[in-house]
């Protein structure tokens, strides 16, 4: 999936986390045609009552079939869209919520599933969950997105079938800055203090790594986010980026 920022504005946010109110908000008073979430719609300490769950099934039923709604998976949701296993598991599952979302999502959740990406290209940034370490990549990977979506898709499939098989997959499974057994963290669980580093030629924007605002990785002082190669936006959206011909501008909650 490839997304132009050429004459429209692209809102991208990640890290709902079942705020769905918060959510809801920026999206009605944000001006956008296109907006972009980076995932882990669920799972909460704060908002985590039967009715925040179904809450978040409703939204997720309603706008991942508007056309101008994309979205990326986060690892707090595979567990739910998939079958929890060792391999996907991860705080804040519990099996009462795992009924009660297959319960809301019923005979659509084949269809909700399809529309859960493990990436996108915003211009030429690469967008996920939790971003792409270089040590996944195989051996001279060209970073062009034609090649690297080549790529990216070819293991996409493989992770898909092993979610299907209880078997496990290094784009989804954590790395031992989690907790994992992998060295590093895939597309989901990529932990962006003890674990991520930069891919020269590569700028990427991502979620999963909770802070109080937006931040940048080896940014060596710059203050402008236009400068910053790689981009940490989970921060309980009380921050959150538009994107427009190019342009990347940080945007407060508390302005709304």
């Amino acid at each position: 999936m490839e997304l132009s920022s050429e004459k429209q504005t692209i809102l991208v946010l990640s890290d709902p986390h079942q705020e769905i109110d918060k959510l809801e908000t920026i999206l009605k008073k944000e001006n956008y045609d296109i907006a972009v979430c980076l995932g882990d719609y669920f799972d909460s300490f704060s908002h985590n009552s039967e009715q925040d769950v179904i809450k978040t099934c409703k939204f997720l039923k309603k706008y991942l079939f508007e056309p101008r709604f994309f979205t990326t998976v986060g690892n707090h949701d595979i567990s739910y869209l998939w079958d929890y296993t060792r391999h996907t598991q991860c705080s804040g599952y519990y099996r009462w919520k795992d009924q009660l979302i297959t319960k809301e999502f019923g005979s659509f959740m084949p269809a909700i599933r399809e529309k859960f990406l493990w990436y996108l290209f915003v211009d030429d940034r690469l967008l996920s969950h939790a971003g792409l370490h270089p040590s996944l990549l195989p051996p001279n990977q060209k970073l062009d997105k034609k090649s690297l979506s080549k790529w990216l898709n070819s293991q996409v499939k493989q992770a898909e079938i092993s979610l299907a098989s209880n078997g496990q997959h290094f784009l989804f499974c954590a790395g031992q800055g989690r907790g994992g057994s992998q060295t590093v963290g895939g597309l989901t669980w990529n932990c962006f203090d003890s674990e991520h580093s930069p891919i020269e030629g590569l700028a990427q924007i991502m979620g999963h790594t909770s802070h109080s605002n937006i931040l940048s990785h080896h940014t060596e002082g710059s203050l402008d986010v236009n400068d910053w190669n790689d981009i940490d936006i989970d921060c309980h959206l009380n921050e959150y980026l538009t994107i427009k011909d190019g342009k990347l501008t940080i945007k407060k909650f508390i302005d709304l």
